[in-house]
């Protein structure tokens, strides 16, 4: 340990000496640099320029970096459509000039000078937007590749940052769970619920009636599932397991993607005020280009609905027939101030396209409900030769896909009035608080599960 401790010492005083012949030597001039030089001549060693950049050479030979520059060259002129003939033929023009300049570079930074400069040629053989121009009449598919471009151009351009793997995540199945299919399809995801199947017992379940069920953990406990009065995305998990919407989504033929179909609906809206429309037919049948602000579809109802329980407190509810009026009270509950839903907030509030007096009936029921305010909302109830109706008008003019889109929120489930007033507005979907009560005894199923 001395040994140690005098070699430490020595250590030490050999770097106090160090300190000291810097400190106490001929040159006391403190260096100071400006753009990686001192007014001495000294220059720093590590000072890059702000504009100077690895050349890329350095790690790509020079074809493969022009070929990596035509690639977003090119891909800047495929976004570029236009209409005008003489205009296409000047930007192509500068596009073709383009690659023979990035063709013709001798190092990386010819290259990338070419394809910076070609790409102000092409902007520049377009005239700037004269008058305004509106985008209402084209289809989902034109506006669908237009929103592709913008965001292709957002991506390209580092506005909307990195997005690789931004909402991505791994699941881990028990190998008793076949899914609906081994290739992810987007938007639509396994099809684990709506397609899959189970395949043998969960060993670790000790009730024998739950063996063949479907398990899944989440890493908290929410202690609700009243999605109506919540922001995130955990008591949404929830939620879906037993509610539906007026129309879902399910996986076509071949498993490679997937079709809208209805669900509390029995068909696909139809056009109030556009003479001859027509919803006959299947999904890929039908014309999604129609326009229109008011739609109608029929809703199950009767026999051909009925809400599900497990709760032995409202076993009463459990194969009860929906009724008409079910629908509507899905609205009063959602959209009634005084009920204090995040989610009525946001629909009464959301900009854009929505329901026809939604926002004045929200703002005029922080007492309660109101009749005289509700029978302004655009959402009324019909019954036409025998089949029940449900009508909504918008504030503006939508297509089909979009009328369908916009309604077939799982929010607006029917509920039954007597079922909200029995276990009340603030219980609902959740605990009571005493925890007497749970969601399965203050909630209805109409979904899958």
């Amino acid at each position: 340990m001395a040994k140690l401790l005098k070699k430490l010492s020595m250590i030490f005083l050999l770097v106090i000496c160090a300190f000291s012949f810097i400190a106490c030597g001929e040159d006391p001039h403190t260096h100071e640099f400006v753009e990686g030089e001192c007014s001495c001549g000294e220059k720093d060693p590590n000072y890059v320029k702000p504009d100077e950049t690895v050349d890329p050479s350095e790690y790509l030979t020079l074809e493969d970096y022009k070929a990596y520059v035509k690639y977003g060259f090119e891909e800047t002129y495929k976004g570029i459509k236009l209409t005008d003939e003489t205009i296409k033929a000047a930007v192509k023009a500068e596009y073709e000039a383009g690659l023979a300049a990035i063709e013709a570079g001798k190092n990386a930074s010819e290259v990338k000078k070419a394809a910076d400069d070609y790409k102000d040629k092409m902007a520049q053989a377009i005239p700037f937007a004269d008058g305004a121009f509106s985008f209402t009449d084209l289809s989902t598919a034109e506006k669908t590749e237009i929103l592709g471009l913008l965001e292709a151009y957002a991506v390209r351009n580092g506005i909307t940052g990195i997005s690789l793997f931004e909402d991505g995540g791994y699941s881990m199945y028990n190998p008793r769970v076949t899914l609906g299919t081994e290739t992810y399809i987007p938007g639509y995801g396994f099809g684990t619920l709506a397609d899959g199947s189970i395949n043998a017992d969960l060993e670790t379940e000790n009730n024998a009636a739950w063996k063949r069920y479907y398990h899944t953990i989440n890493a908290s406990d929410p202690g609700t599932a009243n999605y109506l009065n919540d922001q995130g995305s955990e008591v949404s998990d929830f939620y879906s397991y037993f509610a539906a919407g007026y129309y879902t989504t399910q996986m076509n033929a071949t498993k490679d993607g997937y079709v809208w179909a209805p669900e509390l609906a029995n068909t696909f809206p139809l056009a109030v005020n556009v003479a001859g429309d027509t919803v006959e037919g299947n999904y890929t049948e039908l014309d999604w280009n129609v326009t229109d602000n008011t739609w109608k579809f029929e809703i199950k109802v009767g026999a051909e609905l009925k809400y599900n329980t497990n709760s032995t407190l409202r076993a009463a509810y459990n194969n009860r027939e929906v009724a008409a009026e079910d629908y509507l009270t899905a609205y009063k509950l959602l959209l009634t101030k005084a009920n204090g839903y995040y989610r009525g907030s946001e629909m009464a509030n959301a900009s854009g396209v929505k329901i026809v007096g939604v926002k004045e009936y929200y703002e005029g029921t922080a007492n309660g409900y109101d009749e005289a305010l509700f029978n302004n909302i655009g959402v009324k109830v019909t019954t036409e030769g025998g089949k029940t109706y449900l009508t909504i008008t918008y504030n503006q003019a939508v297509t089909r896909f979009y009328a369908m889109y916009y309604a077939t929120s799982s929010l607006l489930m029917p509920i039954p009035q007597d079922f909200i007033d029995e276990v009340g507005v603030k219980n609902y979907l959740g605990f009571n608080e005493d925890k007497t009560q749970t969601p399965v005894d203050n909630s209805l199923s109409l979904g899958s599960y």
